[in-house]
């Protein structure tokens, strides 16, 4: 079975402009997850899909092929299954046909080889599957069973009340995951059942910080508070 990697990576970001080649641990952020795709030997065809020139150069720099994005397929709103199609039909054309597509969000800087093996071997030791995502398990002040709302007459109270009294700590609820950083779904699942997940997703679990995700500036200055405990 043939892998691609796609990398999709739009340049409109708002809560950091800029945000997927903003410089982390002295290189663009984009470069960290990049890199370690690279390294995988199970992606027979690694590309980046931009609209965004900038990126598309950092990406060219690293010796990563692009895939040049339609500019409405670059909104804020756009779903990422319409994007990887996208890329999937263009690779076609040159004759390249991947069975199984591994996407990866650039804003994962620790992401690791072994993440993208472990996903990729999956398909192999299960039969009958669908997708393959990376989970990390929510702490327990993070569980929808915690989680308030704010009632019209501005009081506070649970979500899910009935849950919380039978599971009032961690040792009594059951455990709930965040996704990780990473998917891998077969062709016929993204086209014939028009979803990048399908019915049968399996989960390959890793650390809170192989999945940590950079969303605004807070997490960006931790990520490189991370980087420099890791060196």
């Amino acid at each position: 079975m043939k892998v691609l990697g796609i990398i999709p990576a739009r340049g409109g970001s708002k809560r950091i402009p800029n945000k997927n080649i903003y410089p982390l641990g002295g290189i663009p952020l984009i470069c960290h997850c990049l890199r370690i795709a690279k390294k995988s030997p199970s992606i027979d065809r690694l590309v980046v899909s931009t609209e965004d020139l900038a990126i598309a150069e950092v990406a060219k720099k690293e010796g990563v092929e692009i895939i040049k994005r339609p500019v409405e397929l670059a909104q804020d709103n756009t779903p990422t299954l319409p994007v990887i199609k996208h890329v999937i039909n263009e690779l076609d054309k040159t004759g390249f046909h991947a069975d199984i597509i591994l996407t990866i969000q650039p804003t994962y800087p620790f992401i690791t080889v072994d993440n993208i093996e472990k996903a990729i071997r999956v398909f192999f030791e299960i039969d009958d599957i669908d997708s393959v995502t990376t989970v990390k398990k929510a702490p327990f002040h993070y569980h929808p069973y915690n989680a308030r709302k704010i009632n019209k007459d501005g009081t506070i109270s649970f979500m899910f009340p009935e849950e919380k009294k039978r599971c009032p700590n961690s040792q009594s609820a059951p455990p709930v995951y965040f996704f990780g950083n990473l998917y891998a779904s077969k062709r016929a699942t993204i086209f014939e059942k028009d979803s990048l997940y399908g019915e049968r997703s399996f989960p390959v679990e890793v650390s809170n910080i192989e999945g940590f995700d950079i969303d605004d500036m807070f997490d960006m200055e931790m990520a490189e508070w991370l980087l420099t405990r890791k060196r």
